[in-house]
């Protein structure tokens, strides 16, 4: 199976030394303006984590010599043709992705409000003031939450005014959290981390965790390849 790293510019020098999973070396497919760095891998690949470091790794060396458009980790291809065929198909539209996450890097960030377990309540205590109690805990709750997403709101707009492009994730697809990514120039990156730690010691939200700097998976546009060829799978 083929294994597929990124999309990268034609032209650039990838790090010689670079080597893939499995300890394979990578093999670089010019398509015009374009490179696809791919590998050979077992299929199904394991996602142990020595395995998920050594593709984050691939990546990585990859961006020192421009920008380029990951694959999730795992994506396998039985042959080539396909997934050459789908970049052709989509050329104009890969050429102008690379051009939007130029000169990036991709950052995260996590705020919310850690879920609390639910104490026991004590025996003495009646139906009523439970039921008080609860409506006190909830109302409480409430307050907080707004105070936390306007807080968090503040934060995303002035993370926004830092990066090229920014997102955030349905918080149906968080677990309650609220979550976002940010692609930003990477001599802005000092500064983006600056306003996150100063955020955090202000206590804008309860849990405020910030990742990266990573590759751009987000800004990587979702029908990019879309439909996939056939043989490929994620």
């Amino acid at each position: 199976m083929l294994y597929l790293y990124a999309i990268c510019e034609t032209g650039v020098s990838p790090p010689a030394a670079v080597r893939g999973i499995g300890g394979v070396p990578l093999d670089f497919v010019a398509l015009g303006p374009v490179t696809l760095a791919v590998g050979r891998a077992p299929c199904p690949v394991e996602a142990d984590l020595a395995t998920l470091r050594r593709h984050q790794a691939v990546l990585e060396a990859l961006m020192t010599g421009g920008p380029v458009l990951p694959f999730r980790f795992g994506t396998v291809v039985p042959d080539l043709n396909d997934i050459a065929a789908a970049v052709w198909s989509n050329l104009a539209a890969i050429v102008a992705n690379l051009d939007d996450v130029a000169g990036c890097v991709e950052l995260g960030l996590t705020g919310g409000m850690p879920r609390r377990v639910a104490q026991a309540d004590p025996a003495a205590e009646t139906g009523r003031d439970y039921l008080l109690r609860r409506c006190r805990h909830d109302a409480a709750r409430s307050a907080q939450a707004r105070l936390l997403r306007a807080g968090l709101d503040r934060l995303d707009r002035e993370l926004h005014d830092l990066s090229r492009s920014s997102c955030r994730l349905p918080e149906a697809e968080s677990g309650g959290l609220l979550r976002f990514a940010y692609l930003v120039p990477s001599d802005t990156v000092p500064e983006f981390q600056s306003v996150v730690r100063r955020a955090t010691e202000d206590g804008v939200a309860p849990l405020l965790v910030a990742s990266g700097p990573w590759p751009p998976y987000s800004f990587v546009r979702p029908d990019l390849l879309f439909p996939p060829p056939p043989g490929i799978r994620r």
